[in-house]
Formats: C-alpha cells, sequence, structure tokens
C-alpha cells in the first residue's frame, strides 16, 4: 500500500497526490505535467527534451565521421544523462510540485489515506473509512 495525501476544493472534491516518488513523472515527464496542469514544468521539459533531440541530429548530421566523432558521441552522451537527469527529478519532485500547485488553487489537506491507488484513496475518503486514515486534518 501507498500513501496518499487528500486535498479537497471549496466544493469538496477530493483530489489524491502520492507520497513519495513518481514512476509516472519519471517515465512520462511532459504528458505528466500536462495531466497535473503544471503548464510550466511540461513546457520547460519539453523544450528540455527538444533541445537534446535537435542538438543530438544536428551534430550527427554535420560532424565529418572521422575529425569530430568523438565529440559529437560525447554530446548525445551528456545530452542524454540531461533528459535522465530531469527524470529524476521529476519523478522525485514531482508530487510534491502538484501538491504544491493544489494549494495554490485553495486546496484544504484533508487526510493521509493508505491505499492501493489514487482512486482507492479517494473512495475510502469519500466513503469515511476512517480504518483506512493514518492522518487527518
Amino acid at each position: 500500500m501507498k500513501n496518499y495525501k487528500i486535498y479537497t476544493d471549496t466544493k469538496g472534491n477530493p483530489k489524491s497526490v502520492k507520497m513519495g516518488w513518481s514512476w509516472s513523472a519519471f517515465f512520462f515527464t511532459w504528458i505528466w505535467a500536462l495531466e497535473k496542469n503544471l503548464w510550466s514544468i511540461s513546457m520547460l521539459t519539453s523544450v528540455i527534451l527538444g533541445l537534446s533531440c535537435i542538438i543530438g541530429f544536428f551534430f550527427i548530421a554535420i560532424t565529418p565521421e572521422l575529425a569530430l566523432r568523438f565529440s559529437s558521441d560525447l554530446l548525445l552522451i551528456y545530452s542524454g544523462y540531461s533528459v535522465l537527469g530531469f527524470s529524476i527529478l521529476m519523478g522525485l519532485k514531482g508530487n510534491d510540485w502538484h501538491e504544491n500547485k493544489l494549494l495554490s488553487r485553495n486546496h484544504r489537506f484533508q487526510a493521509i489515506i493508505a491505499a492501493n491507488n489514487s482512486e482507492d484513496a479517494v473512495t475510502f475518503f469519500m466513503n469515511r473509512d476512517n480504518s483506512k486514515y493514518l492522518m487527518a486534518a
């Protein structure tokens, strides 16, 4: 089971945010950010991915076979590491960014619930299954 923080908007509609590492944010960086309405993170991720691809293709296309092969290979490796590094950052901080976005939109913290997935956490909260609550506000 994983722990989820439950937030409600002004109308009482609950949203859950998983605590800790986000595999979805790690693998699907900009798509995950779009789905969570994190527009600036999504645009930044798209720019990093786009620039890495453009730089890689540009140097593969214009680099002579032998003269600059070593330096272009290093450039491709470094651009790959930058994408990997940003993906790791997304996995580590993605849920925190989503939580901050909810708080900035006047959502209120309600509870921490242990559940198998996000939908179950919201269901337990809506049904007020207090046995699943780890902490309530």
